[in-house]
């Protein structure tokens, strides 16, 4: 079982809180990570009374960034609230000298300045944000840095999702029964396969591989086919 599979079976298991607590710590013993936050930004969406967030930064940083306001110069907060695609930090836009101070002092607690973070927008329209700090390692060759977007992207959803539902916020209703070929798409799609791979191993074009992904996620009400495989995972729709 791989790594992603490994931490995939953890998320699907958590029953608490606590566990997703354990999960980041796990999360960030592994290879070049020190630090993993999940931020839920819009939780009056979905119920909730105050932002939420489950993470391993120390509490003198937690304090300092609180009294700080320092979400009101974090780039990465006020980008990934906005944004739909994964963000590396090392491809930030050039920051001003506000959002500067804000890394020199992240930086001061420990805090490396290289990082990839998740915009996640859920199905009820909440957004949340799941980041992953590294420290640097010169030695991960260009492939392994696209696997490892991948990995936190679909890690990133999968705890998401796993938060809605130890916390009953998730609402399985009027679900819309996925085709076998929807099916059998979402599980290779879950299992990284690209849509050529896909097409090639059920015999079918590439553009309809991509109609039946469409498909599955206007049933799911998923915006992503990561989201749409969580939530299919979840609901017990794959074989």
């Amino acid at each position: 079982m791989s790594w992603l599979d490994k931490m995939v079976n953890k998320i699907l298991c958590a029953a608490s809180i606590d566990d997703l607590d354990g999960i980041i710590g796990d999360l960030c013993n592994e290879g070049s990570n020190v630090h993993a936050i999940y931020h839920l930004i819009t939780p009056e969406v979905i119920g909730l009374s105050k932002q939420t967030a489950i993470h391993n930064y120390s509490p003198s940083w937690k304090k300092e960034y609180l009294e700080k306001e320092y979400f009101r110069v974090d780039p990465v907060l006020n980008i990934g609230a906005r944004s739909f695609l994964p963000i590396d930090w090392s491809e930030l836009p050039p920051q001003g000298a506000k959002s500067c101070r804000f890394f020199e002092a992240a930086l001061d607690h420990g805090i490396p300045d290289r990082g990839l973070s998740i915009p996640i927008r859920g199905n009820y329209g909440e957004r949340a944000l799941f980041t992953v700090n590294e420290k640097m390692d010169t030695k991960n060759s260009e492939h392994s840095r696209i696997q490892k977007k991948r990995d936190i992207l679909t890690i990133g959803m999968f705890f998401h999702d796993a938060f809605l539902r130890i916390n009953k916020l998730t609402q399985p209703r009027n679900i819309m029964n996925l085709s076998k070929r929807e099916r059998q798409c979402l599980t290779a799609a879950g299992n990284s396969k690209t849509a050529k791979e896909i097409a090639f191993n059920l015999a079918i074009s590439e553009p309809a591989v991509r109609l039946y992904l469409r498909s599955a996620r206007f049933k799911l009400k998923c915006n992503t086919t990561c989201g749409a495989v969580a939530k299919a995972v979840r609901f017990g729709l794959l074989d």
